[in-house]
């Protein structure tokens, strides 16, 4: 879409119903405004290197004014057509006190030396999953108390009150230390009772209800295949979700994720059944890198919705399906070091020393006789 941005046509964009969409300014070639399903504008610089296109974002609106994005764009403009990167952009609003500069130095000067590498990288997946998609752009001195409880909210809206749980005590020690540190002159969130539940979720869907919502989001389009894949797979969401084609190995039938894709760290084969490489294989390649859509899955909120309205079934959330995997191989008599190298748990004791051939043999088998299950289920 091409427009001539204005302050007044910028308040009125309407956010698209799922994923983002990209405004280019018409007087300012390669300057765009990123709208998202979530109502958040970012401006942004597009250019191209060796060939291929790139892009980098100068900051969220309103906290850049589109005078700043304009400014951005006339100091990066040559390097921009002469297919450069531009050089880290420096906002009038201080880049120093936005949230994505001091949740950082938070991570690196207070968390990384207080925490275990298992406890940060839980603190750092909160911060890449649910806290920059909202505020990067954002002052961190703006950020108020509704601002929290929307955020908190949102994820509760979900069905995951243990994680918002979890997210109120990582904000609580974050604006804790900002007070400290003099970078904001009130806490937020003092006083403020405790949001979520303490209590992790035991939901397990039965037989008849996994083969309903597996019916369901076979009916649904290609998203519909990413919560069959789940089921299939045990997988985290984030890790299909996110899934690109250069992950999927059709060679060993196998996904291959890097440390930085798993919530261990670890780097993690996945061995496919037949059914999940069917079902890979009849998804229509694009020009994008990811299986699912030009950007990857971001709202299963919006695919879940849908399987709920064809399915029937209520009160369950995406990472339930895990759960039921966990469950269901348990029940098949599945050696638990096998269920937990399954779902990416570091494994300790005498069976992390399994051969590691021999373990990708024994998840592959496993994992084919729960297709097998499945199938019985939906057939």
């Amino acid at each position: 879409m091409r427009k001539h941005l204005t302050q007044a046509n910028i308040e009125t964009l309407k956010r698209p119903n799922a994923g983002s969409i990209d405004v280019f300014d018409m007087a300012y070639p390669g300057l765009s405004l990123r709208v998202t399903h979530t109502g958040v504008k970012t401006f942004v610089l597009h250019y191209r290197k060796d060939g291929k296109s790139q892009r980098s974002a100068i900051g969220r609106w309103p906290q850049v004014t589109l005078q700043d994005a304009h400014d951005a764009w006339r100091e990066h403009r040559d390097g921009i057509e002469a297919g450069e990167a531009p050089k880290p952009i420096t906002l009038k609003t201080g880049s120093e006190g936005l949230f994505e500069v001091v949740v950082q130095e938070w991570l690196q000067k207070d968390q990384a030396e207080k925490c275990n590498a298992k406890t940060l990288g839980d603190v750092q997946r909160v911060v890449k999953n649910d806290l920059m998609p909202v505020w990067q752009g954002k002052p961190v001195e703006n950020i108020t108390r509704e601002d929290v409880i929307a955020l908190l909210d949102g994820i509760i809206g979900r069905g995951c009150k243990a994680m918002a749980w979890k997210v109120h005590g990582n904000l609580r020690r974050f604006f804790k230390w900002c007070l400290n540190r003099g970078i904001i002159k009130a806490d937020p969130i003092a006083g403020m009772e405790r949001m979520g539940s303490a209590n992790k979720r035991d939901r397990i869907l039965t037989n008849a209800e996994l083969r309903e919502v597996y019916r369901a989001a076979s009916r649904i389009g290609p998203n519909g295949s990413a919560v069959m894949l789940l089921v299939l797979t045990g997988a985290r969401r984030e890790e299909i979700g996110g899934l690109k084609w250069a992950e999927v190995d059709f060679k060993t039938n196998s996904l291959k994720l890097s440390a930085d894709r798993t919530k261990n760290g670890d780097r993690d084969c996945k061995p496919l059944s037949t059914v999940a490489v069917d079902l890979l294989k009849a998804i229509e390649r694009t020009d994008s890198p990811y299986v699912f859509g030009k950007t990857g899955i971001r709202n299963w909120g919006g695919i879940k919705e849908k399987v709920d309205k064809l399915s029937g079934v209520q009160d369950w959330v995406i990472h339930d399906l895990r759960r039921c995997v966990s469950t269901g191989l348990n029940e098949m008599g599945v050696a638990p070091h096998v269920v937990e190298a399954i779902l990416g748990h570091r494994v300790n004791g005498v069976a992390a020393h399994y051969n590691y051939a021999a373990y990708q043999d024994m998840k592959r088998e496993a994992l084919q006789q729960w297709a097998r299950h499945v199938m019985t289920l939906v057939m």
